[in-house]
């Protein structure tokens, strides 16, 4: 009980006793001594906090049946409360009148004791009642509250999921506008230069993997996702004229794993885009692997370009990616990023 609350039971309580003492004086002419008054009232307050803070919780809070549980317990209460009030009457002697009735008229004697007991247990439930029904509305409202915001959470992460997918098929383009175009450039160079006819094809595969509709989960297969990172890694390596500086490995089994298309791919596409690869001593790296739970890790690092005015479009990048994962991973993904001044590391980790 905090220390606001118990000065206001304090004083609830004086008012109470103040109020009893003054009814009785008017109608008997009777008054007590003050140790008595401190001894009776201690035992009754005492009845009323042991069941509403004790019994009665103990009830209906820890395990089933609590109807029966709580009758014994009443029971119970009240029989050590007789007991108790017995022995003060006899110990204390305040008024003859009471222990005359006590041998004279054993009954009267019990049943005004067991009313007055009755009665503190009777106010001390509805005290408890009204407690247990103020704790279910607050948590009532507590969870009214926590649906909300995650009502209002998902509606934010639904309209920034729609930006991201209309920032996306904005820079889309007629697909059979391009690889009609695509198949025409392939045809064209195959007779001069292969290589240039090979990066064309693994241009259009990647464009048409990029195209294609997810299925009705929103995801495709991880090994088709995989094996446009590897068509993308081969393009670049014929784009640049000097050796790509950069580590790959692949490890664990892509059976059955399912992932929502280009997150993994526009993660690649940075190293290249933003990443320096030509230092043999500080090679790039980009590890994938999935475990036996189907998590998967996508860890990348590089030295970076100096390319600071790249920046702002990187972060948007990022950003998209964030949206897209909290949408389709809630609380399934983890994405750390660690950038200094030379290097640039960035870690995946997502349940699949």
């Amino acid at each position: 009980m905090k220390k606001k609350s118990a000065i206001w039971h304090i004083l609830g309580w004086l008012v109470f006793a103040l109020y009893e003492i003054g009814v009785v004086y008017i109608t008997t002419g009777m008054v007590k001594r003050l140790p008595d008054y401190l001894i009776y009232y201690a035992l009754n307050i005492s009845l009323f906090y042991v069941n509403a803070r004790i019994a009665l919780p103990y009830a209906f809070d820890k395990g089933r049946n609590p109807y029966p549980k709580a009758f014994f317990l009443l029971l119970g209460e009240m029989m050590i409360y007789l007991l108790i009030k017995v022995s003060l009457d006899e110990l204390t002697d305040w008024n003859k009148h009471i222990v005359h009735l006590h041998w004279d008229h054993p009954v009267k004697y019990l049943v005004l004791n067991l009313w007055r007991g009755l009665y503190f247990l009777g106010i001390s439930i509805l005290y408890w009642s009204v407690l247990r029904l103020i704790a279910y509305q607050q948590r009532e409202h507590v969870i009214n509250k926590d649906r909300l915001e995650l009502e209002k959470e998902r509606a934010v992460l639904e309209k920034d999921l729609l930006a991201a997918q209309n920032a996306y098929l904005h820079h889309q383009i007629n697909p059979h506008f391009l690889f009609n175009s695509l198949s025409f450039i392939h045809n064209t160079f195959y007779e001069y230069s292969r290589n240039a006819a090979k990066c064309v094809m693994l241009l259009s595969e990647i464009m048409h993997y990029t195209m294609l509709e997810p299925g009705p989960d929103g995801k495709k297969e991880l090994s088709a996702e995989l094996e446009q990172i590897d068509n993308f890694i081969i393009l670049n390596r014929h784009r640049f004229e000097f050796d790509l500086q950069l580590d790959i490995k692949v490890t664990g089994d892509t059976a059955g794993c399912r992932i929502i298309p280009l997150v993994l791919l526009s993660l690649t596409e940075n190293i290249f885009k933003h990443g320096n690869l030509k230092r043999p001593e500080k090679k790039a790296r980009l590890y994938i692997s999935i475990s036996q739970q189907k998590e998967l890790t996508f860890h990348s690092w590089n030295l970076k370009k100096n390319q600071t005015e790249r920046r702002r479009i990187r972060t948007i990048g990022i950003e998209n990616t964030i949206k897209r994962l909290e949408y389709s991973y809630p609380h399934q993904f983890k994405l750390n990023i660690y950038e200094e001044e030379e290097s640039y590391e960035l870690e995946l980790k997502m349940q699949l």
